[in-house]
């Protein structure tokens, strides 16, 4: 019985989210991986992390 099931998630899978996700890709890139050539540097700052204030923290004086 187990048939039943996998044979058409596996059809949808294949004919619904597969070439959704490449039409995706091929629209946009989600990782932004294309280079910027009027970038002057692809740093991305991020804000400092946030102490704790454990006794643990090697951190604190």
């Amino acid at each position: 019985m187990p048939t039943v099931r996998t044979v058409p998630l596996f059809l949808a899978y294949y004919f619904v989210l597969t070439p959704y996700g490449l039409a995706r890709r091929v629209i946009r890139d989600p990782l932004a991986r294309r280079p910027d050539r009027r970038a002057a540097s692809y740093w991305t700052f991020t804000a400092p992390a946030r102490s704790s204030g454990t006794a643990n923290d090697p951190g604190r004086v």
